[in-house]
């Protein structure tokens, strides 16, 4: 949590607090629970009528502060200049930053230290070094020498203890992609040729399987631990397949999720 104020244009959560007829105060969960404003005109693009039919007391919100006016300790915030790929940016954020928050508390305990005090040399130490609390567990779990050459001002009973921490409790998630694929050969041997051509794919880095739905559907899935990856790979894949089909004459097409 910090004690300082955030600046303008950033994302912010809030909770609300008191609604009236021109807006809500709201507190501010990651500064100290500092007090902001969320005037009506705020809160959607269009005329709100009624504003209880879109905030409620004890909300928790994802805002974005508009205007900070520091002679008077003045926070105004906006909702519907939020994207949707922002909320979902800040919610992954904010769930990370109390993940690392909460593994410090765990570390704190294992090493018989002042939870508060602990939390915050540690959180100095390795936002210094890699930006976010959890960017350092993730890094001490996956890339532990690295991690260990950045974080080398840290005692080392204490990386030791980080570092285990890290690596019960981070694990690379795997994340898993699939695709129909319609695929038709007009040769004599069409279906031998579209056994042969799918059997042949090795997939860079990620795991791949071939099923087949039923003439002509294919269904292609991937696994990976990254999912632009995964992504990148299936694109691979497809041209790999119309390459091994050839001159032949054949029919591909990628299937929407409807069909």
């Amino acid at each position: 949590m910090s004690n300082t104020l955030p600046n303008e244009g950033e994302l912010v959560i809030a909770t609300i607090k008191k609604i009236f007829p021109y807006g809500a105060f709201c507190s501010l969960d990651e500064y100290g629970d500092a007090e902001a404003f969320l005037h009506v005109s705020e809160i959607a693009p269009r005329w709100i009528k009624n504003i209880h039919e879109h905030v409620k007391e004890g909300q928790k919100i994802i805002a974005k502060v508009y205007r900070y006016v520091p002679d008077k300790n003045q926070i105004d915030l906006t909702l519907k200049r939020v994207t949707e790929s922002e909320r979902v940016w800040k919610r992954e954020q904010y769930r990370r930053n109390k993940r690392g928050e909460k593994l410090l508390e765990i570390a704190a305990k294992a090493l018989k230290k002042d939870r508060a005090k602990f939390s915050e040399e540690m959180t100095k130490e390795m936002t210094d070094a890699f930006g976010s609390v959890y960017n350092a567990f993730e890094a001490l779990s996956f890339d532990t020498a690295k991690a260990r050459e950045k974080l080398d001002k840290v005692p080392e009973k204490t990386l030791k203890t980080l570092e285990t921490i890290a690596k019960e409790n981070i694990k690379k998630q795997r994340v898993n992609i699939s695709r129909n694929l319609k695929l038709e050969c007009f040769e004599p041997d069409g279906v031998k040729r579209i056994k042969d051509v799918l059997g042949s794919l090795k997939p860079d880095k990620v795991e791949m399987s071939v099923k087949y739905i039923g003439a002509p559907i294919y269904r292609i899935e991937i696994e990976s631990d990254d999912y632009k990856k995964a992504e990148k790979e299936l694109n691979h894949i497809l041209e790999e397949i119309k390459r091994g089909m050839g001159k032949c004459k054949y029919r591909i097409e990628v299937l929407s999720e409807d069909k």
